[in-house]
């Protein structure tokens, strides 16, 4: 799994959709996953509009959400077990990143236990 960026921040819809717009311009990614109803149903034209307006082309998928975050997070946290999280080398975000993994429960992270015992988060593998 690539990580590509990171927005740990909670704005307006209209500064999250600017940002999103950007993101898939510099990024191009083949598709982008997003939780049906909130996005849908609170944003959703006018997300598709700025796509538009922007030339910000990617195939949106939309999935329904079940359960809690720990819930719908374990099948993310399995393929990141499995095969790593790949992050850009010098992502300027990757302090902020770290910070939200350190402040996970103890249970529900296990990059956290493996970092304890390694002292290096074995997660994250760098790609130039």
């Amino acid at each position: 799994m690539y990580l590509l960026d990171l927005w740990p921040t909670q704005v307006s819809s209209d500064v999250w959709i600017e940002a999103w717009r950007d993101l898939v311009r510099k990024s191009r990614p083949a598709s982008w996953a997003e939780e049906q109803g909130q996005i849908i149903s609170g944003v959703g034209p006018f997300l598709q509009r700025r796509a538009i307006e922007r030339q910000a082309y990617t195939c949106r998928e939309q999935f329904m959400s079940r359960g809690d975050k720990a819930v719908r997070a374990q099948s993310m946290r399995g393929q990141m077990a499995m095969l790593g999280l790949y992050i850009k080398q010098g992502a300027l975000w990757f302090a902020d990143l770290s910070i939200i993994a350190w402040a996970m429960p103890r249970d529900f992270c296990t990059a956290r236990q493996s970092a304890e015992s390694q002292a290096a988060p074995a997660w994250v593998r760098a790609w130039s």
